[in-house]
């Protein structure tokens, strides 16, 4: 943008004096020039031959300021006197002076910027439409991380400084988890929300008030989520307390048999559980147990359920003058020496029934109430009645793996007679029996339908009633 201005090319002054006339000869003052704008920093030195015109300029015009001063930012028209050899003249420039802001304050993670120097400058609409040479010192990068980074634009060699301020201001997002939960499940704000995210670390995660215990029903339970900036947002997830009306449950309560003397783990492999199958932390009563006198004791597991709902089981704890874990091992010994690892378990109980039918005898009148006591009597003397041979083989079957429990004639019949039932390999439950008898047959997993023949056979031959007689409610189901 140039201006450009022509002075009048003479001025001619006549003097006239008496005896004649006298004439000065034309001094010639003008002279072509133009003028551009000029744009400077603030804090920048103006320099009058700027204004000139570079064709001008090099044509050997010069200029300077007519009042020399410092200029504030904006707009000014600046008087100056141009030179041209001995030729001067008044002339107005215009000057521009630019300030920068002090920040552009940008979102964290908004879209990548790019950014041109006259973005910094606070009043650059003041120079639209004029080529302006301001530069970066350093370009600064499109993407930022939060916090300020410096800015440093120079012009004609005055350098100013500016930033670019990243913020978060913006609050986090999520999305909501209803949920339905037994009452006495624990509540957990991060249970409710999903896809939580924020562009700054999250710093909280909580309910708005703590929960505490909530009734059957649906609740509101209101979660803020808090950014590092302090940016916040709150959620509004519901919870549905369910209801029961079924009693917990007590696993692994078995009776004890434990030697005089020894201390008793009762809470050892037993577990309690609510309806909806959480563990639950249950009680018990074994107040009356006098570990150092054999005897049968009862002891009493109990437990209550978040709904208040009871459940109760009762075992008999006998105390023995045998050790328990000394039997188990001198079982394992002699298993040890029958068994083979490639052995299939239906091959195992085989070879637990011909070792016991083969090493221990029958003797009656052996009045053993305890397993262990039996077995103990079984493998110290080798001989015993029917209750001997039940419990041996029972420690023996356990020891080994094979799945097994204890099946007796029914209650009042003449004599009492006690032997197993096993379930090798998930074959299903057969009888096994290795008291001898007076009538041959093989008693190794026999079946319901050879138990009544082998009864019918007994008290055809011998004349014992009742042999293989009990009650099939108590048992599962035996294979027929």
């Amino acid at each position: 943008m140039y201006k450009k201005f022509v002075i009048p090319t003479a001025v001619i002054l006549v003097v006239l004096v008496a005896a004649g006339i006298m004439v000065l000869r034309p001094r010639h003052t003008s002279f072509e020039y133009s003028l551009q704008p000029v744009v400077i920093l603030a804090g920048g030195n103006v320099r009058p031959h700027n204004f000139i015109a570079p064709l001008y300029y090099m044509d050997g015009i010069t200029a300077e300021l007519v009042e020399p001063r410092t200029f504030a930012s904006g707009r000014h028209e600046v008087a100056l006197q141009l030179n041209n050899g001995d030729r001067n003249q008044r002339a107005t420039g215009v000057l521009y002076v630019l300030t920068p802001v002090d920040y552009i304050e940008l979102e964290f993670a908004g879209p990548p910027r790019n950014f041109a120097p006259l973005d910094f400058i606070d009043n650059a609409e003041l120079v639209q439409g004029i080529d302006v040479e301001l530069q970066f010192l350093q370009e600064p990068p499109s993407a930022l991380p939060i916090g300020q980074t410096d800015v440093h634009i120079m012009l004609n060699g005055t350098t100013v400084h500016s930033a670019i301020n990243v913020v978060d201001t913006t609050p986090p997002t999520a999305d909501i988890v209803n949920r339905q939960i037994p009452k006495g499940d624990p509540l957990l704000a991060s249970d409710f929300l999903t896809n939580v995210y924020d562009a700054s670390p999250i710093t909280l995660m909580d309910f708005v008030s703590p929960p505490g215990y909530l009734s059957v029903g649906t609740h509101v339970l209101p979660v803020m989520v808090k950014d590092y900036f302090g940016n916040y947002s709150i959620f509004e997830p519901t919870v549905t307390i369910l209801g029961n009306d079924i009693p917990p449950t007590i696993v692994g309560a078995y009776n004890i048999e434990s030697m005089r003397g020894n201390a008793i783990m009762f809470r050892q492999g037993v577990s309690a559980y609510d309806a909806f199958g959480r563990e639950l932390r249950f009680n018990v009563d074994s107040a009356t147990v006098n570990t150092n006198e054999n005897g049968l004791y009862s002891a009493t597991y109990w437990v209550e359920d978040a709904w208040g709902l009871r459940a109760e089981v009762e075992i008999y704890v006998r105390i023995i003058g045998v050790d328990p874990e000394v039997v188990r091992t001198r079982a394992d010994n002699i298993l040890a020496g029958i068994l083979r690892e490639d052995m299939t378990q239906v091959q195992e109980a085989r070879a637990i029934f011909n070792w016991i039918t083969a090493n221990v005898g029958f003797l009656s009148a052996i009045g053993y109430e305890s397993v262990y006591e039996g077995a103990f009597q079984g493998l110290q003397h080798r001989r015993g009645n029917c209750f001997v041979f039940y419990a041996l083989s029972e420690v023996m079957l356990t020891q080994a793996g094979i799945p097994n429990m204890r099946i007796e004639r029914i209650p009042g019949q003449p004599d009492n007679h006690r032997w197993n039932l096993i379930n090798p390999d998930g074959l299903g439950w057969h009888h096994f029996d290795s008291t001898p008898s007076r009538v041959p047959m093989d008693r190794f997993m026999f079946t319901s339908t050879q138990a009544e023949i082998f009864t019918e056979r007994v008290r055809s031959e011998v004349g014992t009633r009742n042999y293989y007689t009990y009650d099939p409610t108590l048992y599962p189901e035996i294979v027929r």
